[in-house]
């Protein structure tokens, strides 16, 4: 009796919601062990990088948990920050670690509880959330549609006929001598080499809708992530300028290169060539930015190695990677300033119905200037595919094109103007969508 009377307080305080014998809430400092305990049930992560984390990245006010009888069955975290959507930066969070008790998994706790989360970050004027699912269609019912992509370099080195000197600066051998590069610990690095790979990142992130934009703060911060588990860097430099970096790991049987930026294609395959000639008889498994679609061109392949290089198989994947949500459309549209695209008078006649599944303030008629209207709207469509067409993923027409290709008979989207549609689609095309973070 004593722990429903204190589920019902819970619950007056507009921080909870009650199904049944269940309290989804949002969490408290007091839960630090709680949440701890259970993403070691469900993640193999090192400890290393757990106890960091969480004493880095436990934020209780952007967490929450469903409780049953006094335990934490699931829990949920994020951390506020800004995200760039075709240039504009939007108040944002990134999503980690959505863990639900095994015995407890198949019950739809998941949704209960993001959309608990959802109304919340809503409520502290957070308009987009980001995260990198396991399974995307297990977010569709959220209305959480991919909204970035990454290419996805896998090479099997054999080997290297000369390996390159892994320490300090060391001149490479390919495009004529230009570049030097640093390979050493995440943690070792100086604070002007860091300052150096911020100041490139602030550089390109705003070439990508769908990227964190990070001051210095969360830049290190990150750095510190990768450290913690051993994380290392190399830097390359063509006439002491800073043209490329590369956060990765050496995971013995493999290099995994988990953050990497660069100018251009041509620092891009520098990197590569380094760690090829570095790194032999491994694996290299790289992320890479998805506007150097130019990889995936088999000349281009051809191209990327230097004659030293000895490879068993070269493969490239252009995937999707992250999610993103959409808590208030109103000021989302707003703050996208689709007038840097297109007239008002346009924008104003152009009328959506938008269908949200689980924010009911989002299925709203609204124009493409952010504001509701009594107005025949051209489409009724979906808050997750409307999200990809405002945030450059795709276009509209191929959005339309898909949905009757896959469900002829169960289309989403519903089309009542078609001359306006294909407005939409002149000026709002897609753009290069890549995010580096994923929790």
């Amino acid at each position: 009796m004593e722990n429903n009377e204190q589920s019902h307080a819970q619950i007056e305080s507009d921080n909870t919601l009650d199904f049944g014998a269940l309290t989804i809430r949002m969490a408290t400092s007091d839960d630090f062990v709680s949440f701890m305990r259970l993403w070691r049930i469900c993640f193999k992560d090192a400890d290393t990088f757990v106890d960091w984390f969480f004493d880095n990245r436990f934020l209780p006010e952007y967490s929450v948990c469903i409780e049953k009888d006094g335990e934490i069955i699931c829990a949920m975290q994020s951390m506020p920050l800004p995200i760039y959507i075709r240039e504009i930066s939007f108040p944002g969070a990134i999503v980690a670690g959505v863990c639900t008790m095994p015995e407890y998994r198949g019950h739809h706790l998941m949704k209960r509880m993001f959309t608990f989360y959802l109304e919340k970050m809503r409520e502290k004027g957070i308009i987009a959330i980001t995260y990198r699912p396991e399974n995307f269609n297990t977010y569709h019912s959220l209305g959480h549609f991919a909204s970035s992509r990454t290419i996805h370099f896998d090479m099997k080195i054999k080997k290297a006929v000369k390996s390159a000197n892994a320490v300090g600066f060391c001149r490479s051998k390919l495009y004529n001598n230009k570049f030097d590069y640093k390979l050493c610990p995440i943690d070792l690095l100086t604070k002007s080499d860091l300052l150096r790979c911020y100041d490139l990142y602030t550089s390109v992130s705003t070439l990508y809708s769908g990227m964190v934009k990070r001051d210095f703060d969360l830049f290190k911060f990150k750095s510190e992530d990768y450290a913690c588990v051993g994380g290392e860097a190399l830097l390359l430099f063509h006439n002491s300028d800073l043209t490329g970096y590369c956060f990765f790991f050496d995971m013995k049987s493999k290099i995994y290169g988990e953050e990497l930026i660069s100018w251009d294609l041509q620092s891009t395959s520098e990197i590569i060539n380094i760690f090829s000639q570095i790194f032999t008889s491994r694996n290299l498994f790289m992320k890479i930015p998805s506007i150097f679609t130019e990889f995936l061109s088999q000349n281009q392949q051809k191209s990327l190695l230097s004659n030293e290089i000895m490879v068993n198989e070269i493969r490239f994947t252009l995937d999707p990677q992250n999610v993103l949500g959409i808590t208030k459309i109103e000021p989302f549209i707003q703050t996208l300033n689709l007038k840097r695209f297109a007239n008002a008078s346009l924008l104003s006649e152009i009328i959506i119905e938008i269908d949200d599944p689980v924010l009911t303030e989002n299925s709203v008629i609204i124009n493409l200037l952010g504001k509701k209207t009594a107005g025949n709207p051209c489409i009724k469509i979906a808050i997750g595919s409307l999200m990809q067409i405002l945030c450059g993923y795709t276009d509209l027409v191929s959005i339309i094109e898909n949905e009757i290709k896959m469900s002829p008979n169960d289309t989403t989207v519903m089309v009542f103007d078609e001359s306006k549609i294909l407005k939409i689609n002149e000026f709002l095309r897609p753009v290069n969508c890549f995010v580096v973070d994923e929790y």
